[in-house]
Protein backbone atom coordinates (compact mmCIF):
# COMPACT_ATOMS: atom_id res chain seq x y z
CA UNK A 1 0.00 0.00 0.00
CA UNK A 2 1.49 3.25 -1.12
CA UNK A 3 1.09 6.18 1.53
CA UNK A 4 -0.42 9.35 0.29
CA UNK A 5 2.11 12.46 0.48
CA UNK A 6 -0.24 14.80 -1.90
CA UNK A 7 -2.53 16.12 1.10
CA UNK A 8 -2.66 20.07 1.44
CA UNK A 9 -0.37 21.24 4.10
CA UNK A 10 -1.65 24.84 5.77
CA UNK A 11 1.00 27.76 5.86
CA UNK A 12 4.48 27.18 7.75
CA UNK A 13 4.54 30.28 9.95
CA UNK A 14 0.67 29.92 10.88
CA UNK A 15 1.39 25.86 11.76
CA UNK A 16 4.74 27.07 13.26
CA UNK A 17 3.09 29.98 15.88
CA UNK A 18 -0.31 27.59 16.61
CA UNK A 19 2.58 24.02 17.70
CA UNK A 20 4.38 27.03 19.87
CA UNK A 21 1.14 27.65 21.26
CA UNK A 22 -0.03 24.15 21.97
CA UNK A 23 3.25 22.97 23.43
CA UNK A 24 3.52 26.23 25.47
CA UNK A 25 0.50 24.73 27.68
CA UNK A 26 1.93 21.23 27.55
CA UNK A 27 5.01 21.66 29.56
CA UNK A 28 7.14 23.93 31.75
CA UNK A 29 10.17 23.16 29.89
CA UNK A 30 12.37 25.36 27.47
CA UNK A 31 10.94 24.09 24.21
CA UNK A 32 11.81 25.11 20.34
CA UNK A 33 9.50 24.45 17.75
CA UNK A 34 11.25 24.35 14.01
CA UNK A 35 10.36 23.10 10.78
CA UNK A 36 12.77 19.77 9.46
CA UNK A 37 12.57 17.21 6.67
CA UNK A 38 13.55 13.34 6.67
CA UNK A 39 12.98 10.79 4.12
CA UNK A 40 9.28 10.92 4.48
CA UNK A 41 9.28 14.59 3.52
CA UNK A 42 8.81 18.00 5.15
CA UNK A 43 7.50 18.02 9.22
CA UNK A 44 7.60 20.33 12.38
CA UNK A 45 9.59 19.58 15.09
CA UNK A 46 9.14 20.34 18.13
CA UNK A 47 12.00 19.88 20.90
CA UNK A 48 11.72 19.66 24.92
CA UNK A 49 14.22 20.08 27.52
CA UNK A 50 14.30 17.55 30.10
CA UNK A 51 17.28 16.23 33.21
CA UNK A 52 18.48 13.77 33.22
CA UNK A 53 15.97 11.86 35.66
CA UNK A 54 12.95 13.42 34.58
CA UNK A 55 10.60 10.87 32.96
CA UNK A 56 7.99 13.16 32.21
CA UNK A 57 8.11 16.49 30.25
CA UNK A 58 4.67 16.91 28.70
CA UNK A 59 1.59 16.96 30.43
CA UNK A 60 -0.03 15.50 27.19
CA UNK A 61 0.88 14.81 23.72
CA UNK A 62 0.18 17.08 20.39
CA UNK A 63 -1.59 15.73 17.92
CA UNK A 64 0.33 14.29 15.14
CA UNK A 65 -0.41 16.31 12.63
CA UNK A 66 -1.69 20.15 12.72
CA UNK A 67 -2.53 21.96 9.62
CA UNK A 68 -1.65 18.96 7.54
CA UNK A 69 1.88 19.31 8.86
CA UNK A 70 3.35 15.78 10.20
CA UNK A 71 4.48 16.78 14.27
CA UNK A 72 7.58 15.15 15.43
CA UNK A 73 8.15 15.70 19.62
CA UNK A 74 12.03 15.22 20.23
CA UNK A 75 13.42 15.15 23.73
CA UNK A 76 16.83 16.70 24.86
CA UNK A 77 19.10 17.36 27.23
CA UNK A 78 19.32 20.87 29.17
CA UNK A 79 21.01 23.51 27.48
CA UNK A 80 20.64 21.97 24.28
CA UNK A 81 18.55 24.16 22.56
CA UNK A 82 20.58 27.17 23.56
CA UNK A 83 23.87 25.76 22.46
CA UNK A 84 22.49 24.48 19.00
CA UNK A 85 18.87 25.34 18.02
CA UNK A 86 18.99 29.01 18.89
CA UNK A 87 22.06 29.94 17.61
CA UNK A 88 21.75 33.13 14.84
Amino acid sequence: MALNKTKEKGDLKETIEKVKSLVVDCTDYHFHVKAESDDYGNHICYYVERSLDDKQTLKERLPSKVNGWRIVYMTCPNGYIKAFLEVV
